[in-house]
Parts: structure tokens; C-alpha cells; sequence
């Protein structure tokens, strides 16, 4: 028995023959005289052939000693001559008018066959053609709906189909994943059942638009989950027809972290024009403080060594010297000014912060300061440790109102 495999016909199945013919898995030597059967080319008028196309004999010696002996011999030698057959019959297995393959009997004994015996092979032939037919279609077709299951549930992105009413009928993993269902839940839903109720129209528009060809991509899809939740999504939805029936196909791609990356691209690029608006107004600040500074240095040395008068003067210059800290810190903020790391006593520097911070608070809020012992000195810009104490008191004062 021979059955079609791309473009040969091997073996497919070998019983009682002797070498070479037993080997089921080996290819018939070619050419050969099945090669003609299989291809059609037989002459009916000839009487070792049927008008079913058929090759046949009951006698082969007599056959390759009769008029078309020399022309039978090169063909018939290899295989059935070869093994010493003396009755053999060639029947080819159709299908709808298609040679699928081949049919080969052989006894070493003559006079095993009649023209009737072989016109009934024939039609087992077609029967088995048929058959046969019919079982490559179906391993076909699993093979090809395996292939389709395979992908379908590979891709990342969510897969939707659903009917022309939005009755959904194929879920992969990945939407039951993204949507937070299974799958035996969602194929129970509607297509108006995974969106908001608000935005529904919108979004049935959105598809009507992308499947009349008037939109490639619905971006930003609101696409609502199992729990309430709602998420974008960037949909592509196309028309498929499976075993004659018109579907829908959606492809959902989850762009919640694409969006948040966007946002905080803004945010960084906000940032960057605040930084340098804050260099500009830094920098022409600075230039105030020395004048401010300048003048309290003069003023000073024109007013006597104590009074009241010198300990403003002094509180002037002290809080100067603290708006000089910020605005180095906004043109560092601008990558304007490099930080200026140093040694800093943590004691000193909150001392000389004390007065200032009392000022800053108000009067109804205690302020108590305990100067640490044995603490460490540390390496810090010193404007920027002295910013954070201040957030900290002014923190502290918005959270007593009270006092």
C-alpha cells in the first residue's frame, strides 16, 4: 500500500512480500511500472490494462515474452518481476479524480486473477481512496487548528472574538489574565460588558470606525475588569469568518504603563523648565543679596559696637546669609551651581539656625533645643542640611495650629 506524501508516494504498509518489496518504510525504485498507474499513463486498449487504470496480470512470463515484453521489461523488473510474481495487479486508490496511491497485490503462483476480480479491487480502491482522503483532511486539520490554538494562545497581547451580536465565543490566556476572569466566565459575557456603561458609546464607535476601514488603531480604550477596576487599552479589531461564520477579532494591548511612563516624561520635562526658570530667578536674587549684604556690612560699620540697631543689622546679614544657601541650592537645583560638601558640626549649625527658627514659627510654639553629646560631624552641603531643618520646623508649625 502506497499513500501520497508530498510529491512521492512511499511505502505505507508492506504484507507477505518478499525483499525488497517488505520494507514498508523504503521508496519504491524508480522508474518503475506503479509510477505509470499512479500517473495515469496506461493505455485501456492494451489487455493488461482496465479502463479503471489498472495494471494486471495472471501470467507475468508469458506477458514479458508476448509483443510488449521488451517494452514491459525495463519497468516491470525492478519490483514485481524482481521478487518472481507471476500474478500482480497494480489498482490505484482516487479521490475525487485524484490518484492518492496504490494498491499492490502479487502471488508467485499463476492464474490468481480475473479482469472481475480486479474491476472489484478498483472499487475497494475508491472506497480506500476516499477513506484515506478523508482521514488526511482531518490529521490536516487538527494539525492546523493545534498550529491555531498554539499561536492564539502565545501572543501577549489579549484576543478577543466574538460574534456580530458581541456574543464572546474565543478567549486566549492573556486577556483572561489581563481582565481578571477565566475563560469558562468570560465566553459567558458581551463585548458592552467589558467597557464602562458611560463610555460605551464611544467606544462601540471607536470599533464601528476601525472595522469600516476608517480607523487603523482605537487607542485608549477604557477596558473594565472582573473587580471594577478600569484600565486603557489600545485596541485592533478585524472581521474573520470561521467554518462560514462571520466573527469579530480584538486585539488588546494593556497601555497603563506606557501611559504613566508618558506622565512622568511630562513631569521630568516640567521639571526641567522649572529648574531652569529657577536658575534664571536664583541668579538674579543672588545678585540682590550682595547688594543687601554690602549695604549691611557699610551699615554696621557706621552704627555703634552694641545696641539694639547692631543686633538687627546682625539679623539682617544672618538671614541674608540664609537666602544666599537658597538660592545656591536652586541654581544646584538648576545644575547651575555644583554642591559644596563639607565637615559640618551638626550642634553649630542648628545653634546658629536657633534664632531664626524661633522668628519663623511664632510665639505660641515652644522651641527646645538640646544639642546632641559626642555626636559625629558629618559631610553635607551645609545650606541644604539647613533647608531641611527649617522644612521640618515649618511643618511642625502647620501642624499646630493652635500653638
Amino acid at each position: 500500500l502506497r499513500l501520497r506524501q508530498g510529491d512521492g508516494f512511499p511505502r505505507y504498509d508492506s504484507r507477505g512480500f518478499t525483499a525488497p518489496l517488505r520494507d514498508a518504510t523504503a521508496q519504491p525504485p524508480s522508474p518503475c511500472l506503479c509510477d505509470h498507474v499512479l500517473q495515469g499513463e496506461v493505455d485501456p486498449h492494451r489487455p493488461y490494462y482496465t479502463a479503471g487504470g489498472s495494471f494486471w496480470t495472471s501470467n507475468t512470463k508469458k506477458l514479458l515474452t508476448g509483443p510488449d515484453g521488451a517494452d514491459l521489461l525495463d519497468r516491470y523488473l525492478p519490483c514485481c518481476h524482481g521478487g518472481r510474481y507471476e500474478s500482480v495487479a497494480l489498482v490505484p486508490l482516487a479521490s475525487h479524480d485524484e490518484t492518492i496511491g496504490l494498491l499492490q497485490l502479487g502471488d508467485p503462483r499463476p492464474g490468481q486473477l480475473t479482469l472481475d476480480l480486479v474491476e472489484s479491487l478498483e472499487q475497494l480502491g475508491t472506497a480506500l481512496g476516499v477513506a484515506f482522503s478523508r482521514h488526511q483532511a482531518q490529521r490536516a486539520l487538527t494539525t492546523s487548528e493545534e498550529q491555531f490554538r498554539g499561536l492564539f494562545q502565545s501572543v501577549a497581547d489579549g484576543i478577543l472574538v466574538a460574534t456580530r451580536e458581541g456574543q464572546l465565543v474565543q478567549a486566549n490566556d492573556a486577556i483572561c489574565e489581563m481582565l481578571g476572569y477565566t475563560t469558562q466566565e468570560l465566553l459567558r459575557l458581551r463585548v458592552r460588558d467589558l467597557h464602562p456603561e458611560e463610555d460605551l458609546p464611544a467606544v462601540l464607535e471607536a470599533f464601528a470606525d476601525q472595522l469600516a476601514g476608517r480607523r487603523a488603531l482605537a487607542e485608549d480604550i477604557p477596558v473594565q475588569r472582573k473587580d471594577g477596576s478600569v484600565f486603557p487599552a489600545d485596541v485592533n479589531s478585524t472581521r474573520i469568518t470561521i467554518e462560514g461564520q462571520d466573527l469579530l477579532l480584538g486585539c488588546f494591548r494593556d497601555v497603563s504603563e506606557k501611559r504613566t511612563l508618558e506622565a512622568q516624561l511630562r513631569q521630568a520635562q516640567k521639571m526641567e523648565s522649572v529648574g531652569r526658570l529657577a536658575g534664571g530667578v536664583a541668579h538674579d536674587f543672588n545678585n540682590l543679596l550682595t547688594v543687601i549684604l554690602g549695604s549691611c556690612s557699610f551699615l554696621e560699620q557706621s552704627l555703634p559696637e552694641q545696641g539694639e540697631v547692631q543686633e538687627d543689622v546682625q539679623e539682617i546679614q544672618t538671614a541674608s546669609q540664609r537666602a544666599v544657601s537658597l538660592t545656591q541650592q536652586l541654581l544646584a537645583f538648576s545644575r547651575r551651581q555644583a554642591m559644596r560638601p563639607e565637615v559640618v558640626d551638626l550642634n553649630e549649625l542648628l545653634d546658629n539656625l536657633h534664632k531664626m527658627i524661633r522668628r519663623l514659627i511664632g510665639e505660641d510654639v515652644e522651641l527646645i533645643h538640646r544639642p546632641g553629646v559626642d555626636l559625629w560631624s558629618v559631610k553635607a552641603d551645609p545650606g541644604h542640611l539647613e533647608q531641611v531643618v527649617m522644612n521640618l520646623a515649618v511643618n511642625a508649625r502647620d501642624a499646630m495650629p493652635d500653638g
